[in-house]
């Protein structure tokens, strides 16, 4: 069974690079909770979960006790014991991802639906950085505080708390199941494969484990929003297309004016980067219309009317005018009430590390720090093309890691900037499962060297 679990709608047909996952439940808890529902029956889900707000006395930094010593944070998580039947029914985790656990919660009825069902004790962990769990408050983003940003300080965050919950609530003797999706569910996997003592099965939906680590096609994500709008008509496609052409040619003719009325922009374009903010603004309309394409209307991420990729293809098909057409498309997302009479393209969407976007406000900013420094992908060499200063992708960042990989296999390597970003090195007389351990020493040896740079950061 897969499902999405964090609200965030899978864009149909995801392949590889944006894949649904599911690390199945052992063969003993798939008979403990089929014995569970067979006993209590199919309980309905109430329309609002009924959780409750709690903080945790969370560590700061998991791994280096001279850092922070025996420092604190409150981390907050959310949690719902009115199905539960205690000590004996399991405990389903969801392990927050990049924003304000309420938002996750209330998007997420299948976990309250199925502990209804199971007996489940329900807990969502807020992830820290995000929403109310800010380590160092409005500090969390400065230089050096902002580095115990990491998936590896976030699960362990979730390993402590199963721990010290399950001792506090006399849930010893129950499994855990973790849950999450996108981002989370990429959490929830690697809670299983790295704490198997403390988590007995994950669901993960959506989780796009291989593009993350380099292994995949960057841009599938892209392409699979695409083809949403392309199931729905050829002619929707090429509309979309076409629009986006048209205001290209726009731009390179520097006819701005035309832009600003055409689009209703509060203010007249006067750059190429202010064309590359508006292509930015547009392309988020469609990519979270794609990820939140639900048969009902919807508030999670941005106010949606049902099936938005069907309303978008109608909207952008209804006229003569396809840049016309693609403003009010846009529309569905930013102007859902009609009160904007111009739009803003800086203030309603931020570029980010992220392709997706990142949001506004704190978790804007945690969001593209991840980004930058922990994925591999397009973004990565988007940012090494035109962004030399950030050193995670400049040369000699790259040429260290270059070196240590060639005393680690004892080999030369041809060393190109972009093979090393995008870890696709040209390896000769080397099987693919030599390629793919050779991946993953050298996505080691850029953790290093990242830890290595930036503490330099730090001193400077």
């Amino acid at each position: 069974m897969i499902r999405s679990t964090d609200g965030k709608a899978s864009v149909s047909n995801m392949k590889s690079g944006f894949v649904a996952l599911t690390l199945l439940l052992t063969a003993d808890l798939i008979q403990t909770l089929s014995h569970s529902s067979a006993k209590t029956g199919i309980h309905r889900y109430q329309t609002q979960p009924l959780f409750k707000e709690k903080y945790f006395a969370q560590r700061l930094d998991h791994f280096n006790f001279n850092s922070m010593g025996n420092g604190t944070f409150f981390q907050r998580y959310l949690i719902n014991d009115k199905y539960w039947k205690i000590g004996y029914g399991p405990v389903f985790f969801y392990t927050g991802n990049e924003g304000d656990i309420w938002v996750f919660a209330l998007n997420s009825g299948f976990l309250s639906e199925l502990a209804a069902q199971q007996e489940a004790l329900v807990i969502f962990a807020e992830h820290r950085y995000y929403g109310k769990s800010l380590p160092f408050g409005n500090d969390s983003f400065n230089i050096p505080q902002i580095g115990l940003l990491t998936v590896e300080q976030a699960i362990a965050d979730y390993a402590v708390m199963i721990s010290v919950l399950k001792l506090q609530m006399s849930a010893t003797d129950c499994p855990v199941i973790v849950f999450g999706g996108s981002y989370g569910g990429m959490l929830s996997v690697y809670m299983r494969i790295k704490y198997p003592n403390l988590v007995a099965g994950a669901l993960a939906a959506s989780a796009p484990i291989l593009s993350t680590a380099g292994l995949d096609d960057p841009w599938q994500f892209f392409r699979d929003v695409t083809a949403d709008f392309e199931n729905i008509s050829q002619e929707c496609r090429n509309a979309v297309k076409g629009a986006f052409h048209q205001l290209k040619e726009l731009g390179e003719r520097q006819e701005y004016n035309k832009i600003q009325s055409t689009f209703a922009l509060c203010k007249r374009p006067s750059s190429a980067q202010d064309i590359h903010q508006l292509n930015g603004f547009l392309r988020n309309a469609f990519t979270l219309m794609a990820m939140l394409d639900y048969p009902y209307r919807t508030q999670f991420m941005g106010k949606m009317p049902a099936n938005p990729v069907k309303v978008g293809c109608e909207t952008m098909l209804r006229g003569s005018d396809l840049l016309t057409s693609l403003r009010d498309t846009a529309a569905i997302l930013y102007n859902s009430t009609g009160l904007l009479t111009c739009y803003d393209v800086y203030s309603l969407y931020v570029e980010c590390a992220d392709p997706t976007g990142c949001g506004i406000g704190f978790d804007s900013m945690a969001w593209d720090y991840q980004k930058r420094h922990w994925t591999t992908s397009a973004a990565c060499w988007s940012q090494c093309g035109h962004q030399e200063e950030n050193h995670l992708c400049s040369g000699p960042f790259w040429v260290e890691v270059h070196k240590i990989l060639q005393k680690v296999i004892h080999r030369d390597i041809p060393f190109k900037l972009e093979f090393v970003c995008f870890g696709a090195f040209e390896l000769e007389n080397v099987s693919s499962q030599d390629k793919y351990v050779f991946l993953i020493l050298s996505a080691a040896a850029r953790k290093a060297i990242t830890r290595k740079w930036l503490k330099i950061d730090s001193q400077l």
